[in-house]
């Protein structure tokens, strides 16, 4: 790719799209501060991968906005918390339903910051959250190790209306 065309596309398009989905366990109610993913087996939870979230290995971005679709037969109101890291997370819980834990030791370098999405709009066959706050501040400057990020999702309120097979999706806009 030359540099002309590099810059070209960057004009062209400024404002990157990325979503990464999962498939909740879901295996009872959330507690507060409680992380949802796809596994409840100790040791087995996945991070999200916002794959080529940056255009270029190494490189930088704005989080501007984003959105959290939990796609269930019961409206999920919780405010759910979206961490980032700039690789994937090896010392941080990632288990369904377990307790957060905080950033683990050996991820702390490669943490990037939160955002909080608010309860959301119920639509019937879901409920979609929009960010209210971004931490450290707005807009979330990231960078990635390679070209990918990678993200926990965490019920920052206690939650009874999951239910196992939830979908949940996670759109970040990247400027």
């Amino acid at each position: 790719m030359t540099a002309l065309y590099a810059d070209t596309e960057k004009l062209l398009n400024p404002i990157k799209v990325v979503s990464a989905s999962f498939v909740a366990a879901a295996a009872g109610d959330y507690a507060d501060n409680d992380v949802i993913s796809n596994s409840v087996s100790n040791g087995t939870g996945v991070a999200l991968e916002f794959a080529n979230a940056v255009r270029v290995t190494g490189g930088a971005g704005k989080v501007v906005g984003g959105s959290i679709n939990v796609v269930a037969a019961t409206s999920v109101a919780a405010t759910m918390g979206l961490q980032l890291f700039s690789q994937t997370p090896t010392a941080t819980e990632l288990d369904d339903n377990a307790a957060e834990g905080g950033v683990g030791a050996a991820d702390a370098p490669y943490y990037l910051g939160e955002i909080l999405f608010a309860t959301g709009t119920d639509y019937g066959a879901g409920n979609i959250k929009y960010p209210s706050t971004l931490t450290p501040a707005a807009p979330l400057l990231v960078y990635a190790t390679a070209t990918s990020l990678f993200g926990r999702v965490i019920m920052r309120d206690a939650e009874a209306n999951e239910t196992a097979g939830m979908s949940v999706i996670v759109t970040l806009y990247i400027e």
